[in-house]
């Protein structure tokens, strides 16, 4: 098993705590994108919730400080998320308790839990999963999902 491989399912209730780092040169090169902090993505069950203070970042562009990358398809099979996505990297948490990554203290990182909603068909995700009950009046007429739940994700 590789360093990067989650191998099992995440201990709960963990966090991850990242304080008083320099990141330095994290900046785009002829080999490509330098990332300073990223999400890893092979770990699709779950990511604990990540809180970040100090961090310094000396000649490194501010798109360059975190990248969250999206769902693997390959994960999309009845031994691992079944017919979607699986959760791990859309609902990623990064609290900046100081403003050191964000630039405003006690601002939060969210993954787009509603990526590819109601777009490709095999990340299985859009209003078809809304219950049919749900999306009708008592009177059995159709009420438009937009109207009723128009937050996605």
């Amino acid at each position: 098993m590789t360093f990067s491989n989650a191998g099992t399912y995440p201990a709960l209730y963990g966090s991850t705590h990242f304080e008083g780092l320099t990141f330095h040169n994290f900046r785009d090169t002829d080999c490509g994108r330098g990332i300073a902090l990223m999400v890893n993505p092979q770990s699709e069950d779950a990511n604990h919730p990540a809180f970040v203070k100090g961090l310094l970042f000396l000649n490194t562009p501010q798109e360059n400080y975190m990248y969250i990358p999206r769902p693997n398809l390959s994960s999309i099979d009845p031994s691992d998320c079944v017919d979607t996505d699986c959760d791990g990297l859309k609902k990623v948490v990064v609290a900046d308790v100081d403003g050191s990554l964000l630039g405003e203290k006690d601002a939060t990182v969210i993954s787009q839990a509603d990526w590819e909603w109601d777009g490709d068909p095999r990340r299985g995700i859009g209003d078809y999963r809304i219950p049919l009950p749900i999306r009708q009046n008592p009177d059995g007429s159709q009420i438009e999902a937009a109207d009723k739940f128009p937050n996605k994700g």
